[in-house]
């Protein structure tokens, strides 16, 4: 079975939200407004850490396809 973590385990720590209540509203507004207009992505991107990792990821994946490509395109099956 597989553990899941929420931010009310015991274990969670707790963490101070940086900066004014106003600002973190309007985030906390745009999260809502994409979350209720059913225009959000299916992972969705939130912070400029998670961005990096994800742009991390495709430069990966990217550079796997190129290394592949030689190799791919010469096990096609020819059309008869």
């Amino acid at each position: 079975m597989r553990a899941t973590w929420s931010p009310s385990h015991p274990s969670a720590p707790l963490r101070r939200v940086q900066g004014s209540p106003r600002r973190r509203g309007r985030r906390y507004q745009r999260l809502v407004t994409v979350a209720t207009t059913g225009t959000a992505p299916l992972h969705q991107l939130l912070g400029s850490d998670s961005l990096g990792f994800a742009d991390a990821r495709v430069e990966s994946l990217e550079a796997g396809i190129e290394s592949a490509r030689a190799l791919a395109v010469t096990t096609d099956i020819p059309q008869s």
